[in-house]
């Protein structure tokens, strides 16, 4: 297959896939209804028949009055990204699990809110178990057809610590469909030319962040260059800060205009009454979970329920921050403050739970309400964490800008325990980005997080060496840094 393919076709192949959801989706639909009015007569062949004659007629029916269903769904598979281009066939089914059940529970909450029966319960979960098996078996033959030709090759370039370790994290991920070919090490680069070989030869360019600013222009002036190959910046903060800034000009020299890392009034406002609807329907329905809740951890070991921290919100002003409890009483006793530890003997059998389930946050949405946090936001941290993390990194100061949240971009796209610089770099995106629909998304990502084992799970980084030996993998040296191979 000719290099350059997957990324040549993937705007039809992405179409073909979403045309085909929504084709299954309505289909599925369908067989359910015309199943649920004929199953009755006793005569299965006769149903199947009716199916086909009066498919038609029915499909008129879903667009008319049942165009809702459809929507919802359709809307979630995209949300949740339930696509094989970009997912393992695993992960891709559970999205897709995941959208069929946050769709159709929409459509109850819905019908609910009307007083009315949008689609009737048994519809739903027929359609349910019908389109599990639907998308399990055309994802799988659409896997298979696009494993074929779209294995990408990857070069990472930058600082040897800082590579080895942004390496590391990649192979962590099991990339779907792309393979690290190069590992370059900025300290052995002695031809510019000899590195440019090297990127020929690969699909995705990825340069860490504190890679030399002369090699960066060289490599990404080079890259834009060629049709297919794709290069990856881990942005510098500072970078962050000019992203969506506007053209303008001083006289006749073209500058870029950044705007504030602020909100506006009219956001402000508009973020004040996302919380205030959120935080008093979620705190109503969430009430007797919070009965069940306190009851286990008061049986589990007799402590207090909750756990109040001061920690900070906008314009630096403290507030008392309000958890489930999910440490042992007194957990920073003989330690004082520290950071969360990967595998925190602190943490009680329950707490593992309530964290890894998010549900030790909930109470979290009596400060929603309060006017102390957003619903969406950069996680609050303690004073003493602020001014730890500011003297290694002054940007960190930034996140303060807007109220902290219950859940962030950092929370839904990272790790729980995701490094403090990797944690900034979504915050500030998330802060420069804002707009009320990116807040709806990350609610409804959120939904998602909170079943992915993968984003709760704590991120522990090894030696580079000590997993490449760990994955059989070889590190073979270069004149430019080293070129990994599986062992044969």
């Amino acid at each position: 297959m000719n290099k350059g393919f997957f990324k040549k076709y993937y705007p039809i192949l992405r179409l073909t896939e979403l045309l085909l959801d929504l084709f299954f989706i309505v289909l599925s639909f369908l067989i359910v209804i015309q199943l649920d009015g004929f199953v009755t007569s006793g005569d299965f062949i006769e149903t199947i028949k009716e199916i086909f004659n009066e498919f038609f007629d029915t499909y008129i029916y879903v667009l008319t009055t049942q165009i809702l269903y459809v929507v919802v769904v359709f809307f979630f598979f995209i949300i949740y990204q339930v696509s094989v281009l970009r997912k393992t066939y695993i992960g891709t089914m559970s999205s897709m699990i995941i959208a069929l059940a946050v769709s159709n529970a929409v459509i109850i909450v819905f019908s609910f809110l009307l007083r009315k029966s949008l689609v009737k319960p048994e519809i739903i979960v027929f359609t349910f178990i019908s389109q599990v098996a639907f998308f399990s078996a055309y994802k799988f033959l659409f896997h298979r057809l696009i494993s074929r030709f779209s294995k990408k090759k990857v070069l990472m370039i930058g600082p040897m610590e800082g590579i080895k370790e942004l390496s590391t994290k990649f192979l962590m991920e099991d990339e779907y469909r792309r393979n690290l070919k190069y590992v370059i090490f900025e300290e052995q680069i002695t031809s510019v030319n000899e590195l440019l070989k090297l990127i020929d030869e690969v699909d995705d360019v990825i340069i860490h962040q504190n890679l030399s600013e002369v090699y960066k222009n060289n490599i990404i002036t080079y890259c834009l260059s060629k049709i297919y190959i794709t290069v990856y910046l881990v942005p510098k903060l500072y970078e962050i800060n000019i992203v969506n800034s506007e053209f303008d000009q001083v006289r006749d020299t073209p500058v870029f205009s950044s705007k504030s890392l602020h909100l506006t009034i009219t956001q402000r406002f508009m973020k004040r009454f996302l919380d205030i609807v959120v935080s008093i329907v979620g705190l109503i329905i969430a009430f007797p979970l919070f009965l069940i809740i306190a009851l286990i951890i008061k049986l589990h070991d007799k402590g207090p329920v909750f756990y109040i921290q001061e920690r900070i919100t906008r314009g630096n002003k403290p507030f008392k921050l309000i958890k489930f409890r999910t440490m042992i009483v007194d957990a920073e006793k003989e330690t004082g403050a520290v950071w969360q530890m990967e595998n925190d003997p602190r943490i009680t059998k329950v707490g593992k739970f309530l964290r890894a389930t998010r549900i030790d946050e909930l109470p979290q949405l009596i400060n929603v309400l309060k006017g102390e946090m957003s619903l969406i936001g950069p996680r609050p941290e303690r004073e003493i964490f602020i001014q730890k993390f500011c003297e290694s990194n002054p940007d960190f100061k930034y996140r303060v800008n807007v109220k902290p949240g219950i859940t962030g971009l950092a929370q839904v796209l990272g790790k729980y325990n995701s490094t403090p610089d990797d944690k900034l770099r979504f915050d500030l995106l998330y802060i420069r980005n804002y707009s009320f629909l990116l807040d709806i998304k990350i609610l409804f990502l959120t939904i998602k997080a909170v079943f992915d084992r993968d984003s709760s799970a704590t991120l522990g980084i090894p030696p580079f060496d000590e997993y490449l030996k760990k994955k059989k993998l070889l590190a073979t040296p270069i004149p430019l840094g080293l070129e990994i191979s599986e062992k044969k």
